[in-house]
């Protein structure tokens, strides 16, 4: 790694920056997920429509703010991602590590099970700034 930049000399991602990628690919896909709740939410007539929505909101804020912190780095990092062909059981994503072109898949199931994981994350914030 190079000290100024705290970016590595290699051309081929590093374990942590693959992880980076694999982000790239998640929360974008979160964010979708959210937004089609809430245009259903939108729709209801539930009682806490409104407190559904404000929260929805702020979940999509949220990862929001995420995806823009990781583009910034991926960006610092010299690497450039863009969407990738999907098939029925992948999720792709194309990318450009530093001169080095490659593409990043991730089984849907494990993309879902992923989500939760991450979504679960996010609600808990939430709940904790609530409680603050």
């Amino acid at each position: 790694m190079n000290a100024e930049t705290s970016v590595p000399q290699s051309r081929m991602p590093t374990v942590e920056e693959l992880e980076m990628i694999r982000d790239a690919l998640l929360l974008p896909n979160i964010v979708i997920m959210l937004e089609r709740q809430r245009e259903e939410l939108q729709r209801s007539f539930l009682m806490l429509k409104p407190l559904y929505l404000m929260t929805t909101d702020v979940l999509i804020a949220s990862v929001n703010k995420d995806l823009s912190q990781l583009r910034m780095e991926l960006r610092k990092r010299k690497i450039k991602t863009w969407e990738g062909e999907q098939s029925d059981f992948t999720l792709y994503i194309q990318y450009v590590c530093r001169g080095y072109e490659s593409r990043f898949g991730i089984v849907r199931e494990h993309a879902k099970a992923e989500v939760r994981v991450r979504l679960t994350k996010y609600i808990g914030e939430v709940f904790k700034s609530l409680s603050t």
